[in-house]
């Protein structure tokens, strides 16, 4: 007897194999190509510079924001964005500061621009606290927190405009430092 199947068995335990192998080779391309639907590539290595843009819409000191008596202090933060002005609190004081600040557009496009600020109409000592924003056409946006409004738009600023910003403040006879608020936070939104 040889160690060989008999010759009928071949063919079919051929067939079996080759099925098998079919099965296998199908398996595997059903593999592959789930594998190559999450392959990522990624590109090689690069190297960038970043570096901050100066914001658009700036602050800067008026002519007024260096007066004697009721502006002690007033200060500009390094990158323009915000100013920091320490206001005497004198009992019935009603002052006006026609040029505290201004504020600039130093881009070569046009930005439109939103000021805010907190509502101060619970503070009953502050009888005013007013800020209007002008050009030498006329007052384009007021913002009254003593009145408890938080928001004015400014409007469309074009490229290199300036707005100056007068401050308006009435504070009643009695009031003293515990009454007003510290500090009188703005914001921009620029868009």
């Amino acid at each position: 007897m040889s160690a060989t199947a008999p010759p009928h068995r071949q063919p079919q335990l051929f067939r079996q194999t080759r099925q098998v192998l079919a099965i296998l080779a199908g398996l595997l391309l059903v593999a592959s190509a789930a594998v190559a639907g999450v392959l990522v590539t990624y590109d090689t290595a690069s190297s960038s510079s970043l570096a901050i843009k100066a914001p658009p819409i700036q602050w800067a000191a008026g002519a007024d924001a260096s007066s004697t008596g009721f502006v002690p202090s007033w200060s500009l933060s390094s990158n323009h964005t915000y100013f920091t002005v320490t206001l005497n609190s004198v009992p019935e004081a009603n002052v006006t500061w026609q040029n505290l600040t201004t504020l600039t557009n130093t881009d070569t496009q046009a930005w439109t621009v939103s000021v805010g600020g907190p509502d101060l109409s619970s503070y009953t000592k502050v009888v005013t606290f007013r800020l209007e924003f002008y050009n030498p056409g006329g007052t384009v946006a007021a913002l009254n927190l003593s009145a408890g409004q938080t928001s004015a738009s400014l409007g469309s600023m074009a490229a290199g405009a300036s707005l100056s910003v007068r401050v308006i403040a009435q504070l009643a006879s009695n009031a003293g430092t515990q009454d007003l608020p510290s500090p009188v936070r703005l914001s921009l939104s620029i868009s």
